[in-house]
């Protein structure tokens, strides 16, 4: 039986994409169940072995290193996409106080207050949330924030249009500022 840190490996060894193996880092963070101490010390056990994965378990942990990894698939794939389309990396589920009550926005760009959130099917189409996702978006508006919305559907359809939205709201921010 592996522990979680070789698990990570093991996973960077069997896919063939870095999103699948940040997902399993992300999730063992966010669950509590390895420490970085264990992922670096399982890097340097294996790497000088020149075990299968290294590479990509190397690169995966310099990626998430010192930050939040963005929470689900959703949310991960459009971080990915923006970084890969050369934007600057977009901080995970960023902390923002609002109106006297505290949120997580899906990705943003605190310096120029831009803000994304992503609306999956399971967690934003209940009445409920339907109706407090326009209250804090009305909310980060009112503190300045530029707030864009996309869904799955964009996503997998207009990815480029999607880049070209955020560049160009992080374009108009800058020149703003």
């Amino acid at each position: 039986m592996t522990g979680p840190a070789r698990t990570i490996l093991d996973i960077c060894w069997a896919v063939d994409d870095d999103l699948t193996a940040l997902g399993a880092l992300d999730e063992m963070l966010r669950r509590r169940l390895v420490t970085w101490p264990e992922l670096w010390e399982c890097l340097v056990l294996h790497a000088r072995r020149g075990r299968n994965g290294v590479a990509r378990f190397r690169r995966i942990l310099v990626k998430r290193w010192g930050k939040r990894g963005p929470r689900g698939v959703f949310v991960r794939t459009v971080h990915t996409l923006l970084t890969d389309a050369g934007l600057a990396e977009p901080i995970a589920e960023h902390p923002v106080k609002v109106g006297g009550a505290s949120y997580r926005v899906d990705l943003a760009y605190p310096e120029a207050k831009v803000a994304i959130e992503l609306d999956d099917k399971e967690s934003h189409l209940t009445d409920k949330a339907f109706e407090e996702d326009r209250i804090r978006e009305n909310r980060l508006k009112l503190a300045g924030w530029l707030v864009l919305r996309y869904t799955w559907d964009r996503l997998i359809n207009e990815p480029n249009v999607i880049v070209d939205e955020v560049r160009e709201a992080l374009r108009s921010r800058s020149c703003a500022a």
